[in-house]
C-alpha cells in the first residue's frame, strides 16, 4: 500500500520490440549482366564488372600455368651451353647474356673476396675527380713510390694514402700517409715564421759570443 502523501505507482508501458529494419541488400555480390571486355558477349559479369565468369576462369588458369619451356643458351663469356635457369632473369622473356657463375667471378664473390662498397667507390671517384687525376694515375704514382708514403715509406694498412697538393697552384705532388700529411700541413703554415728565425739564430745567439765557424 502506498504510504501517506504518495500517489499511486506509475503505470508501466507495455514492452514493445523495436521494429525490425529491412535487410539491406549488398549489391557488390550481385551478379551484373553486361558486356564482357574480353569476349564481347552479354553475360553475367564477375565482381569487377569487366569480364564474364568463363573469361575470368580462363585468365586465372593462364596466370597460374607453369612458365613455357626455355631452351638452353650459350654464355657470352665462357661460351658454354647452359640451361636457362643458370642466367638471371631481367624481365618477362629476357635473361642476361652472361651466366651466374661468370657474373659472380667478374664482380668478385661476396663470401671469398671483400668488395668495396658503392659508397667508398663513389667517394674515391669524386676525390680523384676533385684533384684532376684518374684512378690509373693514382695507381701509377703508388707503384712509383714503392707502395708506401713518399716521405716515410710506410705502406698503407688497409687505407688509401692521402693526395698531397700545393694549396697555391693546386698541383698534385705525391701520396702521403696521414701523419706525414698532417705534419707537412703544419710545417707549411709555420714555415714563413720559422725560416727567418733559423737563419738568424740557427747557429746560436751572436750576443753570447758563438762563432759561426764552430
Amino acid at each position: 500500500m502506498p504510504g501517506r502523501g504518495q500517489g499511486p505507482p506509475p503505470v508501466q508501458a507495455p514492452h514493445r520490440r523495436p521494429h525490425p529494419q529491412p535487410r539491406r541488400l549488398n549489391r557488390s555480390h550481385v551478379s551484373k549482366i553486361g558486356k564482357c571486355n574480353t569476349c564481347g558477349e552479354t553475360r553475367k559479369l564477375e565482381k569487377s564488372g569487366k569480364r564474364c565468369y568463363p573469361c575470368d576462369h580462363q585468365g586465372r588458369k593462364a596466370r597460374t600455368a607453369p612458365p613455357p619451356y626455355e631452351p638452353d643458351r650459350e654464355c657470352a663469356r665462357c661460351r658454354v651451353s647452359k640451361p636457362a635457369s643458370a642466367f638471371h632473369r631481367v624481365g618477362p622473356g629476357h635473361r642476361r647474356a652472361q651466366c651466374n657463375e661468370c657474373r659472380a667471378a667478374t664482380r668478385g664473390s661476396r663470401k671469398g673476396e671483400e668488395r668495396p662498397s658503392r659508397k667508398s667507390q663513389r667517394r674515391r671517384h669524386y676525390t680523384l675527380k676533385g684533384y684532376g687525376i684518374t684512378a690509373k694515375q693514382y695507381d701509377t704514382m703508388l707503384a712509383q713510390q714503392g707502395g708506401g708514403c713518399a716521405v716515410c715509406g710506410t705502406a698503407p694498412d688497409g687505407k688509401r694514402l692521402h693526395i698531397d697538393h700545393c694549396h697555391q697552384s693546386g698541383r698534385v705532388r705525391a701520396l702521403l700517409c696521414s701523419p706525414c700529411n698532417l705534419a707537412l700541413g703544419q710545417y707549411e703554415i709555420a714555415r714563413r715564421r720559422f725560416e727567418p728565425y733559423l737563419i738568424r739564430y740557427g747557429d746560436g745567439n751572436p750576443l753570447l759570443g758563438y762563432d759561426a765557424a764552430e
